[in-house]
């Protein structure tokens, strides 16, 4: 038979319960105030750092900043310092000129490139990645060096940093990591380092050729958008074999990058080849003929609209054919079709009318 539980030990039981919860509201308490108190702190720093910077701006002398003592005295503590960093940052990427000059300024006026440096030296990814940020847009040059030596940290968070830092500094020299780097390189990165990159050097077409063949998608596909961006038409010959990549995307953008460059024969090898493609490859061609304004391939497109057994592939197909002028060809081939017809409800998208 179980033992039963005293009336002693039970009024203990309830007793420690309610200790536990008492415990557990005070915990919850002073965690919202000092919350509550940080946030209130943050908004004060937030309001005198801007009330700070709209005046040296205003000012306009990157060689002669007014100091704020106040701001000095916050500039002792931690918290305040990588606050201060963050908005100047912040303020940072929305001016340039003159303006950008004052507050390269106020980053070595307030010691805060010691504190990005600090933050470059971390233990921490998310600090680490701050600290290369700071340093970045700010123009720390002479960073250049620790901060590349961390391209291969195990964060793929400060991986990502580096890479645009030694964009940032170098330019197109800063791609060379591309030549062995086996990370994925999101489409975000990519834009931001399509966007760092102002020119191309002279060899470069050799780099891009290589990245082509890399083992690593994103590079190709990187490599096929910086095709795209300077139009390097001396590759276009060498694209073609990138039609026959099994991944589709490696498919689309070649097809993409190919128009952009497009010499006499493209739409030609892409028409002739158009049945072999995926149905996202196809859609891209069709899209590529009517924004090259491909004349030549006007029956072509309208055999796709009725006779493509895929409605995306109509509906682009009609697109298309609208962008080369063939509104008359759409409105008759709309007034002979039965009301039945799928392809009548494409040409109504396409035309933008209530047929």
């Amino acid at each position: 038979m179980e033992r039963m539980l005293t009336l002693h030990e039970l009024t203990l039981g309830i007793q420690l319960v309610l200790i536990l919860v008492f415990l557990f509201i005070l915990i919850l308490l002073i965690y919202s105030f000092k919350k509550y108190k940080s946030e209130a702190n943050r908004q004060v720093w937030k309001d005198k750092i801007d009330k700070y910077l709209m005046e040296v701006i205003v000012d306009g002398k990157p060689n002669d900043i007014s100091i704020s003592e106040e701001l000095i005295a916050f500039c002792k503590r931690e918290s305040f310092r990588r606050f201060f960093l963050s908005q100047l940052i912040g303020a940072e990427r929305k001016f340039s000129g003159a303006a950008a000059a004052v507050l390269n300024s106020v980053f070595y006026t307030y010691n805060l490139d010691k504190e990005a440096y600090v933050l470059l030296r971390s233990n921490q990814s998310y600090l680490i990645a701050r600290g290369i940020q700071a340093l970045t847009i700010m123009n720390v040059m002479d960073a250049l060096p620790e901060i590349k030596a961390k391209l291969n940290h195990h964060s793929n968070l400060v991986i990502r940093e580096v890479q645009y830092s030694l964009v940032h500094f170098l330019g197109f020299e800063g791609l060379a990591f591309l030549n062995n780097t086996s990370i994925l390189i999101s489409d975000w990165q990519q834009l931001r380092l399509l966007n760092s990159i102002k020119s191309l050097p002279i060899g470069a077409n050799e780099n891009i050729k290589s990245w082509l063949y890399s083992g690593n998608v994103s590079t190709k596909l990187f490599a096929l958008k910086l095709i795209r961006k300077f139009q390097v038409f001396e590759i276009h010959d060498e694209l073609i074999a990138f039609l026959e990549n099994v991944i589709i995307q490696v498919q689309t953008e070649t097809v993409k990058t190919l128009f952009t460059i497009e010499s006499g024969e493209t739409t030609s090898l892409l028409v002739n080849n158009f049945q072999k493609f995926a149905e996202k490859t196809q859609i891209e061609i069709i899209k590529g003929l009517g924004k090259n304004r491909a004349l030549d391939q006007i029956d072509f497109l309208k055999s796709q609209l009725e006779y493509h057994p895929i409605k995306q592939i109509k509906v682009h197909a009609a697109e298309a054919l609208s962008l080369l002028g063939e509104e008359n060809y759409l409105i008759g081939l709309s007034r002979n079709l039965d009301h039945a017809d799928p392809t009548l409800l494409v040409l109504n998208h396409a035309l933008q009318t209530r047929l």
